[in-house]
């Protein structure tokens, strides 16, 4: 049994692989593969397509196999080619039934078969490069928010180690620029256990770190007051909650700059918008010492 052209066979090799060849097609194009003459030639242009659909699905562009386009366009223009002169030879025919003589009976116009191998493939291979594209596209996506992602967590880790160099230089610089001036101010409970709080008070710069530890948790609109007494009026300096461990460390908390007039520091429990004065009595309370 004799085998399509060799051209021919090409042209079906993509249309094996994506299986849109009708049976006869694909009959022909197996016993091709089995010619040993053949074999090699049908053989060398699956791995070609096989490659270009591989690169499709990846999302990559790709130059289709040699001479694949040059077939195609000639295919096309000899199919054209044959639907003209079927047409022209339905065309003569309906005018020849039109007017028949009287001595020549007139045979039925019979449109020529298209005999040439149709590339139904054509649509496949698009509609497959068409899915590969949009799955393409699709991981494209992920990737691209997977990075943003990534991104956004790394500066967030940034900011957050920034900010924490940035408040370590600004306790160094608040214990180291008060030189001997520094005051240390010790807060002691009422009670003979319970919590304690200092505070680092460099009267030359009026700013203060200070450092709580063993306070209990308080709900969530409480929170506790340091207050400094001056002159005999309490002065509110800062709101703030305890950590897990009951402990809390704050930095550059504005206190006053000299110790003129102020007697001691003392901590109470207030609302958590704060209060101009206290309204309980402190339950630590440390007295600032200076020379």
């Amino acid at each position: 049994m004799t085998h399509p052209s060799l051209d021919a066979l090409r042209d079906l090799a993509p249309g094996y692989l994506l299986q849109a060849l009708t049976d006869v097609e694909r009959a022909q194009f197996e016993r091709a593969l089995r010619d040993p003459a053949l074999a090699p030639e049908l053989e060398a242009e699956l791995a070609a397509h096989r490659e270009t659909f591989a690169m499709l699905a990846e999302g990559h562009a790709t130059p289709a196999p040699p001479a694949l386009r040059e077939r195609v366009l000639a295919r096309i223009e000899a199919e054209g080619k044959v639907e003209a002169r079927a047409e022209a030879k339905a065309s003569a025919a309906t005018s020849q039934r039109a007017a028949p003589s009287a001595t020549t009976p007139v045979a039925p116009a019979v449109r020529a078969p298209n005999t040439g191998p149709r590339i139904r493939w054509v649509p496949a291979l698009l509609a497959t490069a068409l899915a590969a594209s949009a799955v393409f596209a699709v991981n494209l996506r992920e990737q691209v928010q997977e990075l943003e992602l990534q991104l956004s967590t790394q500066a967030l880790a940034l900011d957050s180690t920034r900010q924490r160099l940035a408040q370590r230089e600004s306790t160094l610089q608040t214990l180291t620029d008060g030189g001997n001036d520094l005051v240390l101010v010790r807060l002691t409970p009422n009670t003979q256990a319970g919590p304690a709080l200092q505070v680092y008070w460099n009267p030359r710069s009026g700013k203060a770190v200070i450092h709580a530890s063993g306070l209990a948790p308080i709900a969530e609109d409480r929170a506790y007051c340091l207050w400094m007494i001056r002159d005999g009026k309490p002065v509110p300096l800062t709101l703030f909650r305890p950590g897990s461990d009951g402990s809390q460390l704050l930095h550059d908390i504005t206190v006053a700059t000299g110790t003129a007039g102020v007697a001691a520091f003392a901590v109470t429990e207030e609302a958590a918008t704060g209060s101009p004065v206290p309204t309980m009595t402190p339950f630590l309370v440390g007295e600032v010492k200076t020379e």
